[in-house]
């Protein structure tokens, strides 16, 4: 057992496993952040500012980090500046996991401000972002190149912190999925074949006119009832099999395409897809990116010799 651990962490040692990936993820948080801030802008005095008619209390982290709530609300323009500033430095690599960790602490205090209007998308971006603090994610798509000569004597521990950091996030999703299908187990509507059935009649999900059409079709709501159950419990196992990977990456894209479009649940939509590269190798993703820059390097001299 101690031969196979060490062995394990001798190879997690020996390279940055997840490189493209963790890229990419940081990347795209951190334009979803940007997102999020820039959306949220005619709202800022209420939902920070100390003259908002919302009752707002301050959370434990506030209290934690001694920060005194009612100055964090009359300077909350500048609270939600740092968190901009920070964003920018994680977006381009600079700073390196200092400007994760930056970022991590600066979003925690804004959220803790204000957790009235928090969903599972914003609550999934600040775990995700809470990992890259310790995850190596500037081996690509940075600013400027790494110089890997200068830390040389600590990248074995690196790798090995960054590759924990990767497949804990991995771990975090399969039990999102896994908690998700288990309360549906525990809940009557979804054991009964009805749970579809209730969001397709609740406004709140109902973004098109046909999904009260669907409610009044059990040979359709019942099977996707029982199949989304299914599918939210199998995931997490499996996911890890290299020869059913793809289908079932497939089939929660169809899934969660779904959800984005009827169910107007965006933050987790994004928050859940933002991760699946982790399930593939730097080879397998390089690989896939070499495709796709040919294809569309292709037909570009294609039409231009034509």
């Amino acid at each position: 057992m101690i031969k196979k651990l060490n062995l394990l962490i001798y190879q997690l040692q020996q390279e940055n496993k997840k490189a493209w990936s963790l890229a990419f993820i940081r990347v795209a948080l951190c334009i979803w952040f940007l997102k999020e801030l820039f959306f949220r802008y005619p709202a800022f005095e209420v939902l920070y500012g100390h003259n908002s008619y919302l009752k707002t209390k301050p959370e434990v982290l506030i209290k934690i980090l001694h920060l005194d709530f009612y100055w964090l609300q009359v300077h909350y323009k500048l609270v939600i500046a740092i968190c901009v500033l920070a964003t920018l430095l994680h977006l381009f690599g600079i700073a390196k996991n200092l400007g994760a960790i930056a970022m991590f602490f600066c979003y925690s205090i804004l959220r803790a401000m204000n957790t009235t209007f928090e969903n599972t998308g914003d609550e999934m971006c600040l775990i995700t972002a809470f990992y890259l603090c310790f995850a190596n994610s500037y081996q690509h798509f940075t600013l400027f190149k790494s110089n890997t000569s200068s830390y040389s004597k600590f990248q074995p521990a690196y790798n090995l912190i960054s590759n924990l950091a990767a497949y804990s996030m991995l771990l975090n999703l399969c039990l999102a999925y896994f908690y998700t299908g288990y309360f549906k187990l525990e809940n009557k509507l979804w054991l009964q074949g009805t749970g579809l059935q209730y969001s397709f009649y609740n406004e709140r999900f109902n973004a098109f006119a046909f999904s009260k059409v669907l409610a009044t079709k059990p040979w359709i709501y019942v099977p996707l009832n029982y199949g989304i159950m299914i599918f939210e419990l199998s995931l997490p196992f499996l996911i890890w099999f290299k020869k059913c990977r793809n289908v079932v990456v497939i089939l929660a894209l169809i899934m969660h395409t779904y959800i984005y479009c009827t169910m107007l649940i965006f933050g987790m939509t994004f928050t859940f897809l933002l991760q699946y590269p982790l399930f593939y190798s730097n080879t397998e993703l390089q690989n896939f990116y070499t495709k796709i820059k040919y294809i569309m390097f292709y037909k570009k001299t294609k039409t231009l010799t034509q």
